[in-house]
């Protein structure tokens, strides 16, 4: 079983079991996790550290 970090927020509807089930159908690395997710398209998937990253580092661009 990979790595399930409880700091990152998975779309909604997902869970770690589907995140498992999910990578083993497509043959997808234990280090990819799903971003968004289009109903009946399409999933993004990128790496946990990525969106570790991102989660940590304030936007840039938007006014507060």
């Amino acid at each position: 079983m990979a790595e399930r970090p409880a700091e990152i927020k998975l779309p909604e509807g997902w869970d770690w079991p589907r995140v498992e089930a999910q990578r083993a159908k497509w043959g997808i690395s234990d280090d990819m996790i799903p971003l968004a997710v289009v109903p009946g398209a399409c999933v993004a998937w990128g790496t946990i550290n990525s969106v570790l990253i991102e989660q940590s580092t304030p936007a840039e661009g938007f006014a507060s």
